[in-house]
């Protein structure tokens, strides 16, 4: 991983380390955010510090915001090229826009890792391959999905993006997983994927995230 080198590319446009800590989470793991989010990663409550920083954002077009079902709330899209282009994922769908029930679920994906401080969080396919095959994985171990297109094949590892923790001195791997259905069918596919590396990893758990309407069906 190359968090610190991404960090300092993405301090050079001037932020605070505690704003660039959070914009590099954002930028590897969700694209959107909330104000609140950055409040509750930085240990403060809404002010004009926090008005200031996300008025800045909007200001230099870092971000977009857009109106949510809340009123005067806003979802913030970090979409800048150069944001991207600092941790190395210029053309990463998490720049484009989304839908809003896209949006709500990237956002539930920050809200897990802002509650979870104490873990590192490996974000890209790249980075996630390159982890496993460090520590003795063949990519053969590794989930993955090959398509087929007008150039021949393409094989993509970790497809659905979704964070993995590393291991620490409390826990083995975190796999995450957010349920979007009421009938979690996905969830048994998602575990068939990844049968053949849980098997080989010492210790590991799955983080599972519900919506509010879903959380008497999983």
């Amino acid at each position: 991983m190359r968090l610190e080198e991404h960090l300092q590319r993405v301090g050079t446009f001037g932020f605070t380390e505690r704003q660039t800590r959070f914009l590099l989470l954002v930028l590897r793991h969700s694209g959107v955010c909330l104000a609140r989010q950055y409040c509750s990663y930085a240990g403060i409550v809404r002010g004009q510090k926090t008005h200031d920083f996300f008025r800045r954002l909007v200001s230099r077009r870092l971000a977009t915001p857009y109106a949510c079902v809340r009123p005067r709330s806003r979802v913030y899209h970090l979409h800048h090229k150069a944001l991207y282009r600092a941790i190395g994922e210029p053309e990463t769908r998490l720049r484009r826009p989304t839908t809003l029930g896209r949006a709500v679920e990237r956002l539930m994906i920050l809200d897990h890792l802002v509650a979870h401080p104490e873990t590192t969080w490996l974000a890209a396919e790249r980075e996630k391959v390159e982890h496993f095959v460090g520590e003795g994985l063949h990519e053969d171990n590794l989930p993955s999905i090959t398509f087929t297109g007008r150039t021949g094949q393409t094989r993509r590892f970790f497809a659905e993006r979704l964070p993995i923790g590393l291991p620490n001195r409390e826990s083995g791997y975190v796999f995450v997983w957010l349920a979007t259905q009421e009938v979690p069918i996905d969830f048994r596919g998602y575990l068939e994927q990844r049968a053949d590396l849980m098997r080989r990893l010492k210790s590991w758990r799955i983080h599972l995230l519900a919506p509010g309407h879903l959380a008497g069906h999983v």
